[in-house]
């Protein structure tokens, strides 16, 4: 169990009672919410294995990047593949914690995730303005009545601007620039950054971060990591040398 010091509470509660944090949403943020058939979504491992059983193959739980370049084209179609996001990942019913996370006022929200529970949402402190991180240009937000919701890898609504899952989909978008992961080092370094439900292994996210250290080994200000993952002392060490600040839940 991770024990969060005073200060730091005391710095969290404070930029969100200000509206001064920003939300980073990985796979874990949805982990309790609903699909539309009333399961629950499909984590990153349960998709890899579903893909693996379309192309005819055994899963032996390669991560998803892997599995998708191994059978989206080659032993399944784009359609398929398109038709089992959209099967997936749209009309999701968002669980009470999502939905309570969203009665708070935040600066604003990114998600790796490529489904509709947070624009789902229903009470939220903010009208929600939602953003395609893969092809919508990035856009001022001064007006706290609103939030945006930017979905960093695409969404499963709109497969026709593509989607980030694949080592060669990240090598694309970082030989051509992800506007809107600017935008998010640009917020981590002026706001509060929280992230829920990521192990903070997203290359897009490391690479941009580290262009905007002044140096390699320099921090970008604290940040904090909700997650229920139990992480070793070396792990923890080294998060703390990132000024990230875990909480365990």
């Amino acid at each position: 169990m991770v024990e969060m010091k005073d200060d730091d509470q005391r710095i969290l509660i404070r930029a969100v009672e200000r509206g001064e944090a920003v939300l980073f949403l990985g796979a874990g943020a949805s982990a309790t919410s609903l699909s539309e058939t009333g399961s629950k979504i499909m984590q990153g491992w349960q998709l890899a294995a579903k893909l693996a059983e379309m192309g005819g193959l055994d899963y032996h739980e390669e991560p998803l990047p892997t599995v998708v370049a191994a059978v989206v084209g080659s032993r399944i179609s784009r359609k398929q593949f398109e038709d089992l996001l959209r099967a997936e990942f749209q009309h999701c019913e968002p669980s009470d914690e999502l939905t309570a996370l969203m009665k708070f006022t935040w600066a604003r929200l990114y998600t790796w995730n490529l489904d509709d529970t947070v624009t789902n949402c229903r009470q939220t402190a903010q009208r929600l303005k939602t953003f395609n991180g893969m092809v919508d240009p990035v856009s001022p937000n001064d007006n706290v009545a609103f939030l945006q919701i930017v979905h960093l890898h695409g969404e499963a609504s709109k497969p026709e601007h593509g989607y980030i899952f694949s080592e060669s989909d990240y090598n694309e978008r970082i030989s051509k620039g992800h506007p809107w992961y600017r935008q998010a080092i640009s917020d981590y370094i002026g706001k509060l950054p929280v992230f829920i439900g990521s192990k903070l292994r997203e290359p897009i996210l490391s690479l941009e971060l580290d262009r905007a250290r002044p140096r390699g080994s320099e921090g970008l200000g604290v940040a904090f990591l909700v997650s229920p993952d139990k992480f070793t002392p070396i792990q923890l060490a080294e998060l703390e040398a990132r000024g990230i600040v875990v909480i365990s839940g």
